[in-house]
């Protein structure tokens, strides 16, 4: 009965009737088909919206070739389809381009006495002072003081 109801609206012009009587018959059983497919509720309300949105744009349109409901299923796969090839965009292959260039960056302007290789040739030299010299180190160098002796000697 629906499809002839959705029909007599079309030719009367009525399209956001025809629109609302579509998604009030169809629209839980083609959200929870878009639900199936994408097994995420979020997605599938984006895909539902825009799948909804065709229908309001293309019900004019619509020239019974298929069943309403068949017509408002492969809008609705198609948004899902899109839905999901928009999610793999945003978590996939730009974020992950833009991670690694931003990690050659950070590496290469990354100073030379931070670099793991430096440090360690620095922590075997550490290594190899007596333990005065590795104060005055750690005074003048790790802390950014000047020599506690008097006169300061340079190291």
């Amino acid at each position: 009965m629906s499809e002839l109801e959705i029909q007599a609206l079309l030719e009367k012009g009525d399209i956001n009737a025809a629109t609302q009587l579509i998604v009030e018959r169809y629209g839980a059983e083609v959200f929870g088909y878009v639900a199936s497919l994408l097994k995420d509720e979020d997605l599938a309300s984006d895909a539902f919206s825009a799948a909804c949105e065709s229908v309001l744009h293309g019900v004019a349109s619509f020239r019974a070739q298929s069943s309403v409901r068949t017509w408002f299923y492969t809008i609705a796969r198609h948004a899902a389809d899109r839905e999901a090839r928009q999610q793999r965009r945003r978590r996939g292959q730009p974020l992950s381009m833009l991670e690694r260039e931003l990690t050659a960056r950070i590496r290469t302007a990354t100073a030379a006495f931070r670099r793991t290789d430096v440090k360690d040739k620095l922590s075997e030299l550490r290594e190899s002072l007596s333990a005065e010299e590795r104060e005055l180190l750690l005074l003048r160098v790790d802390r950014g003081r000047e020599d506690p002796r008097p006169g300061g000697a340079d190291v």
